[in-house]
């Protein structure tokens, strides 16, 4: 799933840091999310022994076991969804909340912003509960470097702390601080909310005109 060259890079850079290989941490592995089958069940096994209301998956639909689990259990589902399509399955699935996630989730649920995707959602699965997403990091990036996190914190290499930022980086042609992502997304995100609460410079022109043409 993830490319042998991406894990070569970063055991490269580890190494070049001083930090240890995983093999002599000799707990290598174990502290990935629950972003697979095999390391998710046990934390929804977890879960469901203490008294919780939720339970919420991502990457798509939660199996129908899961599902049928936590209810018998009086606990209610939620689950992702970034198209009224994917909501549809979810709702198929017996989730009981869809949370609706646009483009700003970290880049990987497609070009509809949360602004458009959320009242498509909300039409789709009516009277379903929708909640909005905020955002999300790309799952695969954190698969590759969860292990080397937990090392580089070990370590205490502060030059090497990191934190995945989905597939926008697929849009950098260099290298970038941490900082300076950050500042960019932040610099972007007010740019659109002002656009969002103001409208278009072009279409607050022309509703200017329209009332002076009508005069």
């Amino acid at each position: 799933m993830i490319p042998e060259g991406h894990r070569t890079f970063v055991e490269n850079l580890l190494a070049k840091h001083g930090v240890r290989s995983a093999s002599a941490e000799g707990d290598a592995g174990r502290y990935l999310l629950g972003w697979t089958d095999a390391t998710g069940r046990p934390q929804v096994e977890v879960a469901l022994r203490h008294p919780i209301a939720l339970l919420a998956n991502a990457l798509g639909p939660p199996p129908a076991d899961v599902v049928e689990q936590a209810h018998r259990q009086g606990v209610a589902m939620a689950a992702l969804a970034s198209s009224p399509r994917h909501a549809d399955k979810q709702v198929n699935a017996g989730v009981d909340i869809i949370v609706a996630q646009g483009t700003e989730a970290g880049g990987h649920t497609g070009v509809v912003s949360t602004m458009v995707v959320v009242p498509e959602i909300v039409d789709a699965v009516a009277p379903r509960p929708v909640l909005a997403a905020g955002a999300l990091p790309m799952p695969l990036q954190f698969m590759l470097i969860s292990d080397a996190l937990r090392r580089v914190s070990t370590a205490g290499v502060a030059d090497l702390a990191a934190m995945p930022v989905g597939q926008i980086v697929g849009a950098m042609n260099k290298v970038k601080s941490a900082r300076g992502v950050a500042m960019g997304s932040a610099t972007v995100l007010i740019v659109a909310s002002r656009l969002a609460a103001f409208g278009w410079p072009c279409s607050r022109s022309s509703s200017r005109r329209g009332p002076m043409r009508g005069n």
